[in-house]
């Protein structure tokens, strides 16, 4: 795969065909699984991202988010970064989304972690940001982020499906490690692009 510095024409932003789309780009922050903004955020070139994630693996004593984002696995070990990171990430060709369900009208929200419960007697620390309970955050790496968990209560079972159900009907293939997690089944770009966030 190549990277390209400019996208074509007809390459479509989210906000763009949906304008009431909440975004929360949390890599521009401190709320992310690396604790840190990451460098050159905003503007934001997505393959440096994925580029920058791999270099973080290598640094095994950064566990700064491990309590909120990855409190039961070591991502740094390559068998579990291999299972959750590619360095040829979808969304460096504008192709997957990591989303969730908030109600209209609301706004995102400061993060306020909230301690959940699994039903496996495990706690998690799920990060509310005014979406929808459906069961820890998005970037919990963790076996309850899978969609087929039966970790979780049914209400965030129920609310889980039904964000799979709408993305499948509209053509994205979920991620099963992850339930924010969703790829465009026909994508119909495969190169790279120095997208600017």
């Amino acid at each position: 795969m190549s990277i390209q510095s400019s996208v074509p024409a007809d390459f479509v932003f989210i906000d763009d065909i949906i304008p009431t789309i909440k975004q929360n780009l949390r890599y521009n922050t401190n709320e992310n699984f690396m604790g840190h903004p990451l460098p050159g955020y905003s503007p934001m070139l997505a393959q440096r991202t994925v580029d920058y994630f791999f270099e973080w693996f290598k640094n095994s004593s950064d566990q700064s988010k491990k309590t909120y984002y990855y409190p039961n696995q070591d991502l740094k070990k390559p068998e579990i970064r291999d299972k959750y990171f590619t360095p040829t990430s979808g969304h460096s060709r504008g192709s997957t989304l990591d989303l969730t369900i908030i109600k209209l009208g609301k706004d995102v929200k400061e993060v306020n972690p909230v301690e959940q419960t699994l039903s496996d007697g495990r706690k998690i620390l799920r990060l509310d940001d005014g979406s929808l309970d459906v069961g820890g955050s998005f970037d919990l790496f963790d076996d309850s982020s899978y969609h087929n968990t039966t970790l979780i209560t049914d209400q965030q079972k129920e609310m889980r499906a039904y964000l799979k159900k709408v993305m499948d009907q509209h053509g994205f293939d979920a991620f099963v490690p992850e339930w924010w997690h969703y790829n465009l089944r026909d994508e119909p770009i495969l190169k790279l692009f120095s997208i600017l966030m």
